[in-house]
């Protein structure tokens, strides 16, 4: 096993084992002048959204060939993209270029409104003599 593939495993399992999000950064070794930086990594909106709300990622990023974000989004060529996770969701930013790359993540919290809730509300709103539903007299 490379010493380079053993940092950056060891770094990523780290981070993702401790829960780190905010200004998380790994490096894959190579000489630091010349691998790509990420100046700034921020979220554009809230950081805590309910499921169907959507808020931004953005970046500035130097020394990079290729930049891209994970899970889903991919290759990017600008400095923002939206986002609309459906679960609570980590993000990666990692740029590259031919001598490494660098990442830094920031999560994305997703609250998902409670069913029981949903319920309750409805059957109390049915409760209500204006929506009660006006039964036929036995025969």
């Amino acid at each position: 096993m490379s010493l380079q593939f053993s940092i950056h495993f060891f770094l990523r399992c780290s981070l993702w084992m401790v829960g780190l999000a905010g200004s998380s950064l790994w490096v894959k070794a190579g000489q630091s002048s010349q691998l790509p930086v990420i100046h700034a990594f921020s979220v554009s909106g809230p950081t805590t959204i309910h499921r169907g709300e959507s808020t931004g990622l953005r970046w500035l990023v130097g020394n990079a060939t290729e930049v891209s974000v994970s899970p889903d989004i991919g290759v990017v060529t600008g400095t923002s993209v939206f986002i609309a996770p459906q679960t609570t969701t980590t993000y990666v930013l990692t740029a590259k270029n031919a001598h490494g790359f660098v990442a830094k993540i920031k999560r994305i919290t997703v609250v998902v409104a409670d069913a029981r809730a949903e319920f309750s509300a409805q059957r109390n709103d049915s409760t209500k003599p204006e929506n009660a539903k006006k039964s036929e007299p036995l025969r």
